[in-house]
C-alpha cells in the first residue's frame, strides 16, 4: 500500500518538474509473467540499467527521465536507492527522477515519450498520442502504433 508521505512526495517531484520535457519510464513487477518471459533483459534492474543509460548519454539535457515504480513493488529492491546511485554513476543525478505514486493517466498523457518493457500501461500513453516504446515483447508493440527499436 502506497503511504501518503509517497503520494505526497510524487506530486511535489511532478509540480518541480512543470513545464520541462520529460519521458516517463513505467517499472514493472520483476516476478510478473511477462517479465519473467518476454523480457530481453536479466530481470528489471538490468531493464532500468539500460534505459537510465541511454538516457545520460543521449537524450537532450533539458529532457529529464521519470522513472516510476509500480505501486505493487514489494520487492527486495530498494528501485529509490538503486536509480539515484545508478544515476550519479552515470553523471545524470541531477536529471534522472524517481517516484513511487502518482496519477499514472495525468504523468502518460504530459509525458514528452513513455519507456516501457511491455506494460499493459502504455495504453495510456498510446491513448493520449504520446510516443511510447516497448522494449520487450508485447501484442500491441508494432510499426505504426509504437517506436521500434533498432
Amino acid at each position: 500500500m502506497m503511504e501518503k508521505s509517497e503520494l505526497a512526495l510524487a506530486d511535489r517531484v511532478v509540480a518541480e518538474i512543470g513545464e520541462r520535457p520529460f519521458f516517463l519510464f513505467s517499472l514493472q513487477l520483476s516476478d510478473d509473467f511477462q517479465i519473467r518471459e518476454h523480457l530481453p533483459f536479466q530481470d528489471m534492474a538490468e531493464a532500468v540499467q539500460y534505459v537510465l543509460t541511454s538516457f545520460a548519454r543521449r537524450a537532450s539535457q533539458d529532457v529529464l527521465p521519470l522513472v516510476k515504480e509500480h505501486p505493487l513493488d514489494a520487492s527486495m529492491t530498494n528501485w529509490r536507492n538503486h536509480i539515484d546511485s545508478l544515476a550519479r554513476s552515470l553523471g545524470a543525478g541531477d536529471r534522472i527522477t524517481h517516484i513511487r505514486g502518482g496519477n499514472l493517466t495525468a504523468l502518460a498523457a504530459g509525458a514528452r515519450g513513455f519507456v516501457t518493457v511491455n506494460n499493459t500501461s502504455s495504453t495510456l500513453s498510446l491513448a493520449a498520442g504520446v510516443p511510447t516504446i516497448a522494449l520487450g515483447e508485447a501484442i500491441y508493440n508494432m510499426p505504426g502504433l509504437t517506436h521500434q527499436v533498432g
